[in-house]
């Protein structure tokens, strides 16, 4: 290959390179930083999405359970604490927190489930006293076990599903960008290889033509001098005859 060929690909190369210099900040930083962080929004996105869908199919959230204390433990629990529990009238709790006292109250583990409108939760987790209506003398509430329902909008589902997916397709371009450009395969590198071959074989023939003239010109050259030297003999002979 001649010099003119042997300096063509590497300007080639120089001038792809340089366009790659351009982009090798997005490539190599902001890309990778987004697609990582699409990533982990779609998982967590996913995760908690699904969870809330499947979460009270399978039961892993129920209702709060109270629990509501006998007269008796009453009084001795508010000898103990003093009189800093919070009082609520029966007649101001809602229906299902009413429902669930009573149910309490005749419940042999003295517990109840809040099936509905939990409207004073916080007291109830504090401690509360519950006194008229219905209960009577005054009895002391509190929330016993509560295993609430993932609060996460469903729609976080298809969202996580999208990021994933953005995610995903990010981190393929970045992959595809940064695989080496030598093993690239290009149809312009290709016709240059081909070119190169072409011209490969135009310089063998060239070489091969020369070397052809070169032996036809050595060849002259011995035949003449065969002449020469045959003339040379043969004036020497007839110098030999005279003498004679």
């Amino acid at each position: 290959m001649t010099a003119r060929d042997d300096r063509r690909p590497r300007e080639t190369n120089a001038e792809n390179g340089g366009g790659r210099d351009d982009e090798s900040r997005l490539f190599s930083y902001a890309l990778p930083f987004l697609a990582a962080l699409f990533l982990a929004l779609g998982i967590a996105g996913t995760v908690l999405g699904g969870w809330s869908i499947v979460q009270p199919a399978i039961g892993g959230c129920a209702d709060p359970v109270i629990g509501v204390s006998t007269p008796e433990e009453t009084e001795q629990r508010l000898s103990d604490v003093g009189p800093v529990v919070e009082t609520l009238e029966f007649e101001s709790l809602s229906e299902a927190e009413r429902r669930a006292v009573l149910e309490a109250i005749e419940d042999p583990h003295q517990e109840g489930t809040v099936e509905g409108s939990f409207d004073h939760r916080k007291a109830f987790n504090r401690g509360v006293v519950i006194s008229g209506g219905e209960v009577g003398e005054a009895r002391y509430a509190t929330l016993r076990s509560e295993s609430r329902c993932l609060g996460v909008d469903p729609v976080a589902l298809p969202l996580g599903l999208i990021s994933l997916l953005v995610g995903v397709g990010a981190f393929t371009l970045v992959g595809v960008e940064n695989y080496p450009w030598e093993f690239r395969w290009s149809p312009a590198r290709e016709r240059l290889r081909e070119g190169g071959r072409s011209r490969d074989g135009e310089d063998g023939d060239d070489g091969e033509g020369r070397k052809d003239s070169e032996d036809r010109e050595d060849d002259k050259d011995d035949r003449g001098r065969n002449d020469s030297e045959v003339s040379r003999d043969a004036d020497e002979r007839r110098w030999d005859r005279r003498e004679r």
